[in-house]
């Protein structure tokens, strides 16, 4: 009897120990089966995952397509500008349009787009190239978006707005630029009958020393538009006596004086 109760105790015992050794050698591979289908999992492509690779490919060949399509776009366009083609124009312009299509958030892109219109001088485009100009307007601290915006306003004949905006350019624009904006103005203004306003806003400038006499020039032109011939002669007298003056800008004084004498 008692060896029964004896053997009966090895066999709960050897089978609680292999138990344990068996759930032991199980617990490892079921681990590692685990771990593996966790990593599987991770690889296995969510539909998330796959919608945006997708989105970002398409995003890219968008990208390309729009880069490609401005590209050309520019060189129908410098081409139709070089050789007066309006056929070369039309192709830009169709280029550029579908290139904005793709990616109307370019802002280089838009003005290239602007540009073509205003090209085609016509008031429905230019109207369409004003509006696309204004669309990536951020301050007037952009001097060519400026110089482009007002010239948009002059070809639609709007030249009060065109005037207003060329004077705010002079309030900003880089030194570099001051004379061609005095330019721009003087020549908004004499067609208008406004000289007198543009020559007290150019009065007002003060320029490096070389720019000095370039505006006492343009001044004296819009003197000569608004038909007071002598006042236009004295100023220009004045910059020919000026023994530092700059020989071209006095060769060119000569001839301006010659051309204000024989009218």
């Amino acid at each position: 009897m008692m060896k029964n109760k004896i053997i009966i105790v090895i066999s709960i015992i050897a089978a609680i120990v292999l138990f344990k050794i068996l759930t032991t050698d199980k617990q490892p591979s079921t681990k590692k089966t685990n771990t593996h289908n966790q990593i599987k999992q991770n690889q296995t492509p969510t539909k998330t995952n796959i919608k945006l690779k997708k989105n970002e490919k398409q995003e890219a060949a968008i990208d390309e397509d729009a880069k490609n399509w401005q590209e050309l776009g520019a060189f129908f366009c410098a081409e139709a500008i070089t050789e007066g083609d309006r056929d070369k124009l039309s192709k830009g312009i169709r280029y550029f349009e579908k290139a904005y299509t793709k990616n109307p958030q370019n802002k280089v892109l838009t003005i290239d787009l602007a540009d073509a219109y205003m090209q085609v001088n016509s008031p429905q485009l230019t109207a369409i190239a004003i509006d696309l100009y204004e669309s990536v307007f951020t301050s007037f601290d952009d001097d060519k978006l400026i110089e482009r915006l007002a010239a948009g306003y002059f070809q639609i004949k709007n030249t009060e707005v065109a005037i207003a905006l060329t004077e705010e350019r002079l309030k900003h624009c880089p030194q570099k630029s001051i004379i061609q904006t005095a330019v721009q103005l003087a020549f908004f203004s004499s067609s208008c009958g406004k000289e007198d306003t543009a020559i007290a806003t150019i009065s007002k400038i003060t320029p490096k020393e070389n720019d000095k006499n370039k505006l006492k020039l343009i001044v004296a032109i819009l003197q000569k538009s608004k038909g007071c011939n002598k006042d236009a002669i004295d100023a220009i007298d004045e910059i020919i006596a000026n023994s530092k003056i700059n020989p071209k800008i006095k060769q060119y004084a000569v001839s301006l004086k010659e051309e204000f004498t024989n009218d």
